[in-house]
Protein backbone atom coordinates (compact mmCIF):
# COMPACT_ATOMS: atom_id res chain seq x y z
CA UNK A 1 0.00 0.00 0.00
CA UNK A 2 1.13 3.53 -0.84
CA UNK A 3 -0.04 6.02 2.19
CA UNK A 4 -0.04 9.48 1.81
CA UNK A 5 0.28 11.20 5.01
CA UNK A 6 -0.48 14.45 5.81
CA UNK A 7 -2.14 16.76 9.01
CA UNK A 8 -5.43 18.25 9.14
CA UNK A 9 -3.71 21.76 9.65
CA UNK A 10 -1.29 21.23 5.94
CA UNK A 11 -4.54 19.73 3.99
CA UNK A 12 -5.63 23.74 2.48
CA UNK A 13 -8.46 23.64 0.94
CA UNK A 14 -7.65 21.23 -2.62
CA UNK A 15 -5.53 18.54 -1.23
CA UNK A 16 -8.96 16.47 -0.93
CA UNK A 17 -9.53 17.26 -5.08
CA UNK A 18 -5.87 16.80 -5.62
CA UNK A 19 -5.69 13.16 -3.81
CA UNK A 20 -8.97 12.45 -6.25
CA UNK A 21 -6.46 12.63 -9.19
CA UNK A 22 -4.04 10.50 -7.22
CA UNK A 23 -6.50 7.78 -6.74
CA UNK A 24 -6.94 7.83 -10.30
CA UNK A 25 -4.00 7.87 -11.61
CA UNK A 26 -2.65 4.88 -8.94
CA UNK A 27 -5.76 3.02 -8.39
CA UNK A 28 -7.98 3.71 -5.23
CA UNK A 29 -7.03 0.31 -3.99
CA UNK A 30 -3.00 0.84 -4.19
CA UNK A 31 -2.89 4.50 -2.03
CA UNK A 32 -4.68 5.50 1.12
CA UNK A 33 -4.93 9.61 2.17
CA UNK A 34 -4.00 9.16 6.20
CA UNK A 35 -4.38 12.49 8.10
CA UNK A 36 -3.25 12.38 11.04
CA UNK A 37 -1.71 14.54 13.95
CA UNK A 38 1.61 14.53 15.13
CA UNK A 39 0.08 12.28 18.18
CA UNK A 40 -0.68 9.46 15.96
CA UNK A 41 1.94 6.47 16.07
CA UNK A 42 0.98 5.57 11.97
CA UNK A 43 0.42 1.94 13.33
CA UNK A 44 -1.60 1.43 10.14
CA UNK A 45 1.78 1.21 7.84
CA UNK A 46 3.04 -1.75 7.44
CA UNK A 47 6.86 -2.89 6.34
CA UNK A 48 6.09 -3.56 2.83
CA UNK A 49 4.30 -0.07 2.51
CA UNK A 50 5.44 3.04 0.85
CA UNK A 51 4.90 6.48 2.36
CA UNK A 52 5.06 9.69 0.19
CA UNK A 53 5.30 12.75 3.15
CA UNK A 54 3.00 15.93 2.32
CA UNK A 55 3.85 16.96 6.03
CA UNK A 56 6.55 19.66 7.50
CA UNK A 57 5.72 18.06 11.11
CA UNK A 58 9.42 17.01 13.13
CA UNK A 59 7.38 14.47 14.86
CA UNK A 60 5.43 12.52 11.97
CA UNK A 61 8.49 12.83 9.21
CA UNK A 62 11.06 11.02 12.87
CA UNK A 63 7.81 8.68 12.89
CA UNK A 64 7.68 7.52 9.75
CA UNK A 65 11.59 6.81 9.07
CA UNK A 66 11.71 5.32 12.22
CA UNK A 67 9.30 2.89 10.67
CA UNK A 68 11.90 1.66 8.41
CA UNK A 69 9.44 1.65 5.39
CA UNK A 70 10.09 3.14 2.08
CA UNK A 71 9.68 7.05 1.99
CA UNK A 72 9.83 10.47 0.52
CA UNK A 73 10.66 11.78 3.79
CA UNK A 74 13.79 14.18 3.55
CA UNK A 75 15.98 15.18 6.97
CA UNK A 76 14.14 17.94 8.68
CA UNK A 77 16.53 19.97 8.66
CA UNK A 78 16.30 20.93 5.00
CA UNK A 79 12.42 21.49 5.21
CA UNK A 80 13.68 24.07 7.76
CA UNK A 81 16.58 25.67 5.52
CA UNK A 82 14.19 25.84 2.39
CA UNK A 83 11.64 27.54 4.16
CA UNK A 84 13.58 30.09 5.11
CA UNK A 85 14.73 32.40 2.14
CA UNK A 86 17.12 34.06 3.60
CA UNK A 87 19.22 31.52 5.12
CA UNK A 88 18.92 29.59 2.08
CA UNK A 89 20.04 32.26 0.16
CA UNK A 90 23.32 32.79 2.36
CA UNK A 91 23.58 28.68 2.11
CA UNK A 92 23.66 28.78 -1.76
CA UNK A 93 26.04 32.18 -2.43
CA UNK A 94 28.13 30.49 0.29
CA UNK A 95 28.46 27.47 -2.13
CA UNK A 96 28.84 29.34 -5.11
CA UNK A 97 24.96 28.87 -6.56
CA UNK A 98 23.99 32.48 -7.60
CA UNK A 99 20.74 33.92 -5.83
CA UNK A 100 19.54 37.38 -5.99
CA UNK A 101 21.56 39.45 -3.44
CA UNK A 102 19.32 40.53 -0.43
CA UNK A 103 19.33 44.43 0.79
CA UNK A 104 18.26 45.94 4.27
CA UNK A 105 15.43 48.76 4.29
CA UNK A 106 18.44 51.07 4.45
CA UNK A 107 20.37 49.99 1.86
CA UNK A 108 16.74 50.35 -0.50
CA UNK A 109 17.65 53.79 -2.97
CA UNK A 110 15.03 55.29 -5.39
CA UNK A 111 15.21 54.00 -9.17
CA UNK A 112 16.20 50.42 -8.39
CA UNK A 113 14.27 47.30 -8.75
CA UNK A 114 13.33 45.18 -6.02
CA UNK A 115 11.56 42.68 -5.32
CA UNK A 116 9.99 41.93 -2.01
CA UNK A 117 8.84 38.30 -0.77
CA UNK A 118 8.03 37.10 2.80
CA UNK A 119 10.48 35.39 4.31
CA UNK A 120 9.12 31.82 5.23
CA UNK A 121 6.45 30.27 2.73
CA UNK A 122 6.11 28.30 -0.80
CA UNK A 123 3.87 28.31 -3.97
CA UNK A 124 4.16 32.16 -4.12
CA UNK A 125 1.81 33.11 -0.86
CA UNK A 126 1.86 36.68 -0.26
CA UNK A 127 3.20 37.53 -3.64
CA UNK A 128 1.50 40.22 -6.20
CA UNK A 129 2.68 41.92 -9.13
CA UNK A 130 3.24 45.07 -6.34
CA UNK A 131 6.15 42.89 -5.04
CA UNK A 132 8.35 44.35 -8.11
CA UNK A 133 9.17 47.87 -6.11
CA UNK A 134 11.20 50.74 -7.67
CA UNK A 135 11.36 52.94 -4.82
CA UNK A 136 12.07 52.68 -1.44
CA UNK A 137 8.31 53.90 -0.39
CA UNK A 138 7.34 51.12 -2.79
CA UNK A 139 9.52 48.25 -0.91
CA UNK A 140 8.32 49.60 2.94
CA UNK A 141 4.78 49.34 1.46
CA UNK A 142 5.15 46.03 0.54
CA UNK A 143 7.15 45.14 3.88
CA UNK A 144 4.24 46.44 5.71
CA UNK A 145 1.66 44.63 3.45
CA UNK A 146 3.54 41.21 4.21
CA UNK A 147 3.83 41.74 7.99
CA UNK A 148 -0.08 42.61 8.35
CA UNK A 149 -1.25 39.86 5.87
CA UNK A 150 1.20 37.00 7.01
CA UNK A 151 3.08 38.17 10.47
CA UNK A 152 6.16 38.22 9.05
CA UNK A 153 9.22 39.71 7.99
CA UNK A 154 10.01 39.67 4.32
CA UNK A 155 13.14 39.43 2.60
CA UNK A 156 14.40 42.47 -0.24
CA UNK A 157 16.44 41.44 -3.01
CA UNK A 158 17.21 42.27 -6.30
CA UNK A 159 14.43 42.12 -9.06
CA UNK A 160 16.41 40.03 -11.82
CA UNK A 161 14.59 40.93 -15.14
CA UNK A 162 13.75 38.74 -17.22
CA UNK A 163 12.60 34.75 -17.72
CA UNK A 164 10.90 32.55 -15.37
CA UNK A 165 12.00 28.79 -15.37
CA UNK A 166 10.62 25.90 -12.78
CA UNK A 167 13.14 22.66 -12.84
CA UNK A 168 11.33 19.28 -11.25
CA UNK A 169 14.34 16.92 -9.84
CA UNK A 170 13.62 13.63 -9.07
CA UNK A 171 15.89 10.43 -7.91
CA UNK A 172 15.17 7.23 -9.36
CA UNK A 173 17.23 4.94 -7.55
CA UNK A 174 20.58 5.27 -9.78
CA UNK A 175 20.41 8.72 -11.29
CA UNK A 176 19.17 12.26 -10.77
CA UNK A 177 17.03 13.51 -13.49
CA UNK A 178 15.98 17.27 -14.15
CA UNK A 179 12.81 18.45 -16.14
CA UNK A 180 12.23 22.03 -16.79
CA UNK A 181 10.02 24.52 -18.15
CA UNK A 182 9.44 27.68 -19.19
CA UNK A 183 7.09 30.13 -17.37
CA UNK A 184 5.70 32.75 -19.54
CA UNK A 185 3.83 35.50 -17.13
CA UNK A 186 3.50 37.82 -18.98
CA UNK A 187 -0.20 38.00 -17.69
CA UNK A 188 1.16 38.50 -14.27
CA UNK A 189 3.97 41.34 -14.74
CA UNK A 190 6.46 38.66 -15.70
CA UNK A 191 6.45 37.15 -12.31
CA UNK A 192 4.48 33.95 -11.08
CA UNK A 193 1.90 35.37 -8.02
CA UNK A 194 -0.12 33.49 -5.96
CA UNK A 195 -3.40 34.47 -8.03
CA UNK A 196 -1.65 33.66 -11.22
CA UNK A 197 -0.40 29.97 -9.73
CA UNK A 198 -4.31 29.63 -8.52
CA UNK A 199 -5.82 30.81 -11.90
CA UNK A 200 -3.19 28.80 -13.75
CA UNK A 201 -2.41 32.18 -15.93
CA UNK A 202 1.44 31.37 -17.06
CA UNK A 203 2.04 29.51 -19.94
CA UNK A 204 4.39 26.81 -19.92
CA UNK A 205 6.77 25.30 -22.36
CA UNK A 206 9.47 22.99 -22.57
CA UNK A 207 13.09 23.94 -21.86
CA UNK A 208 16.29 21.71 -22.48
CA UNK A 209 18.79 23.76 -21.55
CA UNK A 210 21.74 21.76 -20.30
CA UNK A 211 23.39 24.53 -17.70
CA UNK A 212 19.62 24.76 -16.50
CA UNK A 213 19.30 21.55 -15.52
CA UNK A 214 22.87 21.00 -14.11
CA UNK A 215 22.62 23.76 -12.06
CA UNK A 216 19.57 22.02 -10.44
CA UNK A 217 20.97 18.68 -10.28
CA UNK A 218 23.92 19.94 -8.29
CA UNK A 219 21.67 21.60 -6.15
CA UNK A 220 19.68 18.74 -5.81
CA UNK A 221 22.95 16.91 -4.68
CA UNK A 222 24.48 20.35 -2.49
CA UNK A 223 21.37 19.95 0.31
CA UNK A 224 21.95 16.13 0.31
CA UNK A 225 18.42 15.35 -1.11
CA UNK A 226 17.12 12.07 -1.43
CA UNK A 227 14.13 12.09 -3.13
CA UNK A 228 12.29 14.60 -5.49
CA UNK A 229 12.20 18.91 -5.55
CA UNK A 230 11.49 21.47 -7.55
CA UNK A 231 13.38 24.71 -7.96
CA UNK A 232 12.36 28.20 -9.41
CA UNK A 233 14.81 29.94 -11.25
CA UNK A 234 15.06 33.23 -12.86
CA UNK A 235 17.18 33.95 -16.09
CA UNK A 236 18.54 37.64 -16.78
CA UNK A 237 18.84 39.47 -19.95
CA UNK A 238 22.23 38.37 -19.91
CA UNK A 239 21.64 34.62 -19.60
CA UNK A 240 22.68 33.86 -16.08
CA UNK A 241 20.46 31.93 -13.69
CA UNK A 242 19.46 32.90 -10.08
CA UNK A 243 17.65 30.03 -8.02
CA UNK A 244 14.86 31.77 -5.89
CA UNK A 245 13.06 28.99 -4.21
CA UNK A 246 12.56 25.39 -3.60
CA UNK A 247 9.95 23.41 -2.74
CA UNK A 248 10.36 19.75 -0.94
CA UNK A 249 6.68 19.23 -0.96
CA UNK A 250 5.55 20.11 -4.81
CA UNK A 251 1.76 19.89 -5.80
CA UNK A 252 1.24 16.30 -7.10
CA UNK A 253 -2.23 17.51 -8.88
CA UNK A 254 -2.16 16.73 -13.11
CA UNK A 255 -1.89 20.97 -13.33
CA UNK A 256 0.46 21.49 -10.64
CA UNK A 257 4.36 22.24 -11.71
CA UNK A 258 5.89 19.33 -11.28
CA UNK A 259 3.45 17.44 -13.48
CA UNK A 260 3.79 19.57 -16.17
CA UNK A 261 7.60 19.61 -15.83
CA UNK A 262 7.70 16.04 -16.70
CA UNK A 263 4.85 15.92 -19.53
CA UNK A 264 6.66 18.78 -21.54
CA UNK A 265 10.01 18.45 -20.78
CA UNK A 266 9.79 14.24 -20.61
CA UNK A 267 7.02 13.49 -22.35
CA UNK A 268 6.04 11.58 -19.29
CA UNK A 269 2.43 11.35 -18.22
CA UNK A 270 0.20 12.28 -15.47
CA UNK A 271 0.82 8.53 -14.16
CA UNK A 272 3.88 7.87 -14.43
CA UNK A 273 4.59 11.36 -12.57
CA UNK A 274 3.32 10.22 -9.61
CA UNK A 275 5.03 6.73 -10.27
CA UNK A 276 8.38 8.79 -10.27
CA UNK A 277 7.17 9.95 -6.64
CA UNK A 278 6.72 6.96 -5.37
CA UNK A 279 10.09 5.61 -6.79
CA UNK A 280 12.46 7.90 -5.73
CA UNK A 281 11.06 6.76 -2.20
CA UNK A 282 13.47 4.98 -0.05
CA UNK A 283 14.98 3.70 3.41
CA UNK A 284 16.92 5.65 5.28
Amino acid sequence: MIWMIITEAEMGDGSQHVFHFNEEALGRDNIKLAVVDENDELDFINQNDIVISRTFNRKLIEKIKYKGVKNTSENFLLYELVKDKVILSDFLQAHGILAPKKYSIGEVKDGVKYFVKPRFGQDSLGITTDCICKSKADVIKQVDRIRAELNQNSIIEDFIDGTEYTVACVNNGTIVQAYAIEMDCSKAGGIQTYASKDGYEEYCSAVHDVELKKTAIDIFKLLGLKHHARMDFRKDMKGVYYLIDINLLPGLGPLADYAKCLLLSGNISYVDALKSIVNSASKD
